[in-house]
């Protein structure tokens, strides 16, 4: 089909005609603009990434739990069987086993859940307002960040010293033969007197940890 190059331009003049019709006849909507956060107050998603500089204020900032630094609790620490138990009296639920080693600040979350439901009613169930007692003891500045004070703390775990006699030539080859020390985390060792000496520790600063 051949069309004649007079009709063509008035098919695409009608056209561009409806096109413009089109677009005018409907309301387009102004993008939603979020409201700004003045300074002193979170900011109303509680993102700070989408706030310019100045509309959030630095100290409501880090005394915000979602954005404060907590180190983890060790995995052979005695707060997971604490914790295990009361899992298994019904008062912590919603815990995730398989996302350990959890921060303090968790541990502190779920402590505040285990409280709750103390509270409704466990007068008789010594053994979990014990268990309950000491994490609250343990986690008695982590419970005062999740109630707004400042995340700044500088605390030692543990202190240990170790003396080990081997009487012989010691087992090294722990791949292919055999280990006279075991998972002692690397620590050289050898013949005769051996001593371990050292410290654990942690130090927490609004988002550093």
């Amino acid at each position: 089909m051949i069309v004649c190059p007079v009709r063509a331009w008035a098919m695409a003049v009608m056209l561009y005609a409806v096109a413009v019709m089109t677009v005018e006849g409907q309301s387009v909507k102004p993008p939603a603009v979020p409201p700004a956060a003045t300074p002193g107050q979170p900011l109303p998603d509680g993102n700070a990434k989408n706030a310019s500089t100045g509309s959030w204020d630095r100290p409501v900032f880090w005394r915000n739990p979602h954005n404060m630094g907590s180190p983890y609790v060790p995995l052979d620490s005695w707060i997971y069987p604490a914790f295990d138990r009361l899992m298994a009296l019904g008062y912590v639920r919603s815990a995730i086993v398989g996302q350990r080693p959890w921060t303090r600040l968790e541990c502190s979350r779920l402590l505040n859940e285990a409280n709750g439901l103390l509270s409704e009613g466990a007068e008789g169930d010594e053994e979990a307002l014990a268990v309950h007692d000491a994490l609250a003891q343990e986690f008695s500045h982590e419970r005062a960040l999740l109630d707004g004070q400042t995340n700044r703390n500088v605390q030692v775990e543990s202190s240990y010293t170790r003396v080990t006699g081997i009487a012989g030539r010691p087992l090294t080859d722990g791949y292919h033969f055999g280990q006279t020390i075991l998972n002692d985390f690397g620590r050289p060792f050898g013949e005769g007197f051996n001593t371990v000496d050292g410290f654990s520790g942690w130090a927490s600063e609004g988002p550093l940890t």
